[in-house]
């Protein structure tokens, strides 16, 4: 009532609600009879003197979970509870004056469901105060997810609100070209999210979509219109065609967009150190080209596909770049410490099951973490004492502890409550979105975080499979392309393809 903010607040079945920092910035202030500094009252002593909050609610044990915390709440006898049990517990629920619910309640005497309810009406409603029928949808589709999920999302940052509001205000149908107009705000993806898992939207390759509006903002910034156009019509017709062109199913990965990115932006840095230099694309020639090479890093080489198709369709001089080179050998970590990240995965229980399936995944079968990611309950084949992953045409066996750790996750695949989807998942390792698997760069950070660098440590793997297991094997189990197998045998000095002509009459 005081700040007017929604949230949970003391007295809310009263016309009088306060929420927990305007009830403090009113209590008094005095001198804490405990540590003698002038602070608000908290507590009082048996006596009356004044406690401050740190001396009048120091940290006991809690009767229900047995820690050593500050207490939030007591049972009916007296027993004293920290938040997380003091949530849980019975003497804690009160019946909401909405829907008749006996739970915690949230605010005003309502539960989080009629709370939920309440403000997104509010936040959809448009001048009239009535939500308009294209937004039923989203109304219906944020009805879904828990209702303390929803509420944070929309209280937490002021920008999901601003979000909901303008739409309360648009025209029309909500569709994914609407919702882009906030694609400077991550905020609105979980929206999007759960209008795609509720079947509101039609579902999208959205690593395909950022890619498309990057790339329309990174050829804006091009100084000549006609290189402009030729660097739109490469972006078209070279590395978005084949984005397009994946089978059906497959969605573009965080790597292949970012590749796409690193080339894109440095033809951009070429077109603009030739017009800082009096030159265009058309009048350059393989000296300036080389000049501006040998200036910058290894990675400017990756205008090469720009300069060969600019060459062949006469927007340029015959112009070239060197091919970036690769030693897979030289970027990987040593198989004592490949192992010794297995060790530790595979004892270390204080670690998530997620990382720790996710890492041991890499190690042992040197899955890419973009196919991690996308791993699903239907790539799943137990059969009670053993477990096996369908990674590539041969189903996998999982050795142990392994097989436990995938099997919780298939059975925990609901997550924590900001995960819980609108449907039942499929996904093993899902995202903080509705029916959304996690984010591979997202769980390449977390392998990161405990240790375990992805690229490296797929190497070792790759490296060291490929030095036991001949090509058409890898192939089959890994569900790796006959060519990769060929790749890493040859640097491996593993078995050649006599050995698994040898392997396949047996």
């Amino acid at each position: 009532m005081t700040c007017g903010a929604p949230g949970p607040c003391y007295f809310a079945a009263t016309d009088a609600p306060k929420c927990l920092p305007c009830s403090a910035k009113e209590r008094e202030e005095a001198v804490c009879a405990s540590c003698g500094k002038h602070r608000r009252v908290n507590n009082r002593t048996a006596t009356g003197e004044p406690l401050c909050g740190n001396c009048g609610n120091k940290p006991k044990p809690c009767a229900g979970c047995g820690g050593i915390f500050r207490i939030s709440g007591r049972t009916r006898e007296g027993e004293p509870l920290c938040q997380t049990c003091w949530a849980k517990h019975p003497a804690a629920h009160r019946t909401c004056t909405r829907c008749g619910a006996v739970e915690r309640l949230y605010r005003h005497g309502r539960c989080a469901a009629c709370a939920r309810a309440a403000d997104l009406r509010d936040m959809l409603s448009g001048p009239g105060g009535l939500v308009r029928p294209e937004l039923e949808p989203i109304f219906q589709a944020l009805l879904k997810p828990p209702p303390r999920t929803v509420l944070r999302w929309i209280h937490k940052v002021p920008v999901r609100r601003a979000v909901l509001e303008a739409l309360a205000v648009e025209h029309g149908p909500v569709t994914h070209e609407i919702l882009d107009r906030f694609a400077a705000a991550r905020s609105v993806e979980y929206l999007r999210a759960a209008l795609v898992a509720t079947g509101a939207l039609p579902a999208r390759d959205e690593q395909l979509a950022r890619l498309e509006r990057w790339l329309a903002k990174t050829i804006a910034r091009v100084s000549s219109a006609e290189e402009r156009r030729i660097l739109r019509s490469y972006t078209n017709w070279q590395p978005l065609r084949k984005l397009r062109r994946l089978p059906a199913g497959q969605l573009v990965t965080h790597g292949r967009a970012d590749t796409v990115r690193i080339e894109v932006r440095n033809v951009a840095r070429l077109l603009e150190w030739l017009h800082d230099g009096g030159t265009t694309l058309a009048t350059c020639t393989q000296d300036q080209v080389d000049a501006w090479l040998t200036e910058g890093p290894t990675t400017r080489a990756t205008v090469r596909g720009f300069l060969l198709w600019t060459s062949k369709r006469g927007h340029s001089r015959p112009l070239t770049a060197p091919v970036i080179s690769t030693y897979f050998a030289a970027r990987i970590i040593s198989k004592d410490q490949r192992w010794a990240l297995v060790r530790r995965l595979v004892h270390d229980e204080q670690l998530q099951v997620a990382d720790r399936a996710a890492g041991l995944l890499l190690l042992l079968f040197a899955q890419p973490v973009g196919r991690i990611s996308r791993l699903t309950t239907e790539h799943i084949v137990d059969r009670g004492d053993t477990l096996a992953l369908k990674l590539g045409r041969v189903p996998a066996e999982i050795p142990a502890p392994l097989d436990d750790m995938i099997r919780q996750l298939a059975e925990r695949r609901t997550g924590r409550a900001a995960t819980v989807p609108i449907e039942e998942p499929k996904w093993l390792f899902h995202s903080l979105y509705p029916g959304h698997p996690i984010d591979p760069h997202t769980l390449g950070r977390r392998l990161k975080a405990i240790g375990v660098p992805p690229q490296l440590a797929r190497h070792a793997s790759l490296m060291d499979i490929a030095s036991e297991l001949p090509a058409v094997v890898i192939s089959r189990l890994l569900g790796f392309h006959q060519s990769t197998g060929d790749n890493w045998t040859r640097e491996s000095q593993g078995y050649g393809a006599d050995y698994a002509a040898d392997v396949s009459r047996r």
